[in-house]
């Protein structure tokens, strides 16, 4: 099961769970007096769009916050040598602490995240390459931009009245890992027929088909190999994940 489908599945979870969480504030908000420390808010950046919900605790040195965003964007770019035509699906959920060291809006922010950034396209050519060699055929990846569980660290800002409306900034890294590159796709040839492959994210390679028990075969599977050690490299670079957000909330 790969894990765009787990995915869809736990996104009916997390909903459930953002609901109840935000339940449980608004009833707080509503039993609270001036400066409850409970507020809510919508964001926006580079992790998506998404809501937030936060309570500070007394005097304000702390305060701990949940999240949720998500964002589904075309893309269209050239990879390894292939042009590659898909979406880059954007998708975390987890829980913050921040820490006010002055006392004043600044603050410094840890806390782990659900991480659900995925990359899947395609790239249909009659000369598409792989490992070097050229084929006709279709070849489509699917890119788990690092670990499910992922570390953030970041700096930020949140003003406003003890109850009111505010705003808030967050800038930050979400140490996401290495990204796990699978592939699967299906070649022809007038000649032997068809042959379809799929390469796992340890690189290890299956091949179906007339066309892949043809002394071609070994090859393919070289390539597809080659070609997995290319995409890897390309996609190495987004270990670290730049978080930017702003938001506008409201305290109760």
């Amino acid at each position: 099961m790969t894990r765009m489908t787990t995915m869809t599945r736990m996104n009916k979870t997390l909903a459930v769970a953002l609901l109840a969480c935000f339940a449980g504030v608004f009833a707080a908000a509503g039993e609270a007096d001036e400066g409850s420390g409970v507020w809510i808010g919508v964001e926006g950046g580079t992790l998506g769009l998404g809501v937030t919900a936060g309570y500070d605790l007394p005097a304000r040195p702390l305060a701990v916050r949940g999240r949720y965003s998500r964002f589904d964007y075309g893309i269209d770019r050239r990879v390894s040598g292939n042009d590659y035509e898909g979406d880059l699906e954007l998708e975390s959920f987890g829980v913050l602490l921040d820490w006010f060291p002055a006392g004043s809006g600044f603050r410094v922010t840890g806390g782990v995240l659900w991480n659900g950034n995925v990359v899947a396209a395609s790239s249909d050519s009659s000369n598409l390459g792989i490992g070097g060699t050229r084929y006709s055929g279709t070849l489509s990846v699917e890119v788990e931009l690092g670990d499910q569980v992922a570390p953030y660290l970041g700096l930020g800002w949140r003003g406003g009245q003890p109850k009111g409306v505010g705003f808030f900034v967050d800038a930050g890294v979400l140490f996401q890992g290495a990204p796990s590159i699978s592939a699967a796709g299906s070649l022809a040839s007038s000649e032997f027929g068809t042959c379809t492959f799929t390469v796992s994210g340890a690189g290890a390679v299956a091949l179906g088909g007339a066309l892949c028990e043809s002394q071609s075969g070994a090859e393919l599977t070289a390539d597809l190999r080659a070609e997995h050690e290319n995409l890897s490299d390309d996609f190495d670079d987004m270990k670290f994940w730049p978080v930017l957000l702003v938001g506008v909330s409201k305290a109760f």
